[in-house]
Order: C-alpha cells, then structure tokens, then sequence
C-alpha cells in the first residue's frame, strides 16, 4: 500500500481521529488515552500502532509509558491533517474528548503529587524512628 493510502487509512476510523485530535497538542500518555476514550489498551494501542505505521504519530517511551505526539509530515499529508484536525474541533465529541483530557491530566497530576509528598514525609521521618541503615533510607529515596 502506497504511503498515501496508509495515510487516508488511518484517518478512516473514529477512534483513530479521536486519538489524533487529542494528541494534537503535545505528548499524550497511552493511560490518558485509554481513560478519555473509555476503553481497553490493546485497542487504543492497536490504534496507535495504526497510526503510527502511517506516519502520523511519533512514540516516546519512559519507564512503562508510551506517550505519543503527532509527527511531522510532508505536503500534502501536514495540510490536509490540519484541515482534519480543524474540522475535528467543530465536532461535540472532540471538544468533549479535550475537556475530559485536562480533568485526567489533572487528577493524576495531583495525585501523582501527593503520593510524592507522602513519600517525601515517610523519607524524612526515618531518622525520628531510629533508623541507622543509611542504605534503608537510600533505597526508600530511589
């Protein structure tokens, strides 16, 4: 299949534009995906893989997570996305699908940052309990 009809493939699904549009403004976390979407990974990873082999979304790994990005395409692949990115935002489910994405951001945002502050207090804690394993504590820190 030619580079072409890879491309107008992957934008024949709704859930892959879906995964366009919310991708659209920067690196998306598969688990944000999945969440906003409201269905399994594999799929949403099936569809990303899609997208992907088409050239149209680029991948970054950290740790466990992927996140992804929209690529850089050439004429005339960058202008007609745009063109389909701009209709997209004219659409209820999209602008649902942008709104529930910052309310996920958010929320694991902050819970990301209380779990942080929780380990922060158990970290500096240590030394009131009596704790003389350096190495312990080096390790809770990691």
């Amino acid at each position: 299949m030619s580079d072409l009809a890879k491309f107008f493939a992957a934008l024949a699904d709704p859930t892959r534009l879906r995964l366009l549009a919310l991708v659209k403004n920067g690196e998306t976390c598969v688990c944000h995906l999945q969440e906003v979407i409201e269905t399994n990974q594999p799929k949403i990873s099936r569809h990303l893989a899609y997208l992907k082999k088409a050239g149209l979304v680029r991948a970054r790994r950290e740790g466990k997570w992927i996140y992804y990005r929209l690529a850089s395409l050439k004429e005339p692949q960058a202008s007609i996305l745009a063109q389909v990115l701009q209709a997209l935002n004219q659409q209820s489910p999209m602008s649902q699908d942008a709104k529930r994405l910052d309310r996920v951001r958010c929320s694991k945002e902050k819970s990301s940052d209380s779990f942080q502050k929780s380990r922060k207090s158990r970290i500096s804690e240590l030394p009131a309990r009596g704790l003389k394993s350096k190495r312990l504590a080096v390790g809770l820190k990691g």
